[in-house]
């Protein structure tokens, strides 16, 4: 993955990664068929803009659901809405929330009913692997071996002052024009494992009572690897970290959908075995 996306590619990873799924889904759940779905996919910052500032936001997208709903799409498939100093909102500072750019957690919950009574469907893309400058699992850590999310964060040293760097890199440039540091999550840590299952399942069943009620009706997965960026740091995630969040959601919500940007799978096989995809 990087900071600059092309769009041909990352539809093409993406239906590369559904087809390479379905042989090894279906021998494994032959009971959950997965329904045609004609895909529209929002880049939210350009998308549709409500109140004048030039940024796509909830309530601009509010405003075109009944054209989409006419092109004879069926699934919105969402970029990232969480607040991140990136212009595509991958990296985040915070996992729970809305950019306050696009809106609020109202406003999108009104756009998931909305869409919903349009029988329309909703996925979120997600990415947790990173955070970015500014997330206080990083900002309220540094140097501070002790730090209530120290171990939710790799680290270079001993001292926990330099966290694992994504791609090398100690800084990016942000949409502002400023550099940010985005650093490598600790998916190895139990609780960050339970962190972001408990994430997932806010958002596809936000009442928790299993109604799926203004919840989405599936998730896109970026940059999903085995061995997170070949390091050995984060590994063994399908296994580890990803089949026991799939099996807590699919426990919750049957019929959610998942698709997954293949990064290093090759045909996958051996991988979506172990991970019992």
């Amino acid at each position: 993955m990087t900071l600059a996306r092309s769009l041909p590619a990352w539809l093409a990873a993406c239906l590369l990664a559904v087809v390479q799924m379905s042989p090894a889904r279906t021998a494994t759940h032959a009971a959950v068929q997965p329904q045609s779905q004609v895909f529209y996919q929002i880049f939210f910052r350009s998308f549709s803009d409500s109140n004048g500032d030039r940024i796509g936001d909830l309530k601009g997208l509010m405003s075109r659901l009944d054209y989409i709903k006419q092109l004879g799409a069926t699934t919105i498939l969402l970029t990232p809405l969480q607040p991140s100093p990136y212009y595509h909102n991958y990296f985040a500072t915070a996992f729970k929330a809305i950019d306050p750019a696009y809106g609020t957690l109202d406003d999108y919950f009104a756009f998931v009913r909305a869409a919903h009574a349009r029988g329309l469907k909703v996925y979120l893309d997600e990415e947790f692997q990173y955070v970015a400058g500014g997330n206080p699992w990083w900002s309220e850590s540094i140097c501070k071996p002790h730090a209530r999310y120290v171990d939710y964060l790799l680290w270079k040293d001993a001292k926990h002052c330099v966290a694992e760097p994504f791609l090398g890199r100690p800084k990016w440039m942000g949409y502002d024009g400023k550099s940010y540091g985005i650093a490598m999550v600790n998916l190895e840590n139990p609780a960050v494992r339970r962190y972001f299952e408990n994430l997932l399942l806010f958002w596809a069943d936000p009442h928790s009572d299993g109604s799926g009620r203004d919840g989405v009706d599936g998730f896109r997965i970026d940059h999903m690897m085995d061995d997170l960026d070949h390091k050995g740091l984060d590994k063994n995630l399908f296994a580890d970290f990803w089949t026991p969040i799939f099996k807590a959601l699919k426990a919750r919500r049957p019929e959610l959908r998942v698709l997954a940007e293949q990064a290093d799978w090759g045909y996958g096989t051996d991988w979506l075995t172990r991970g019992n995809v």
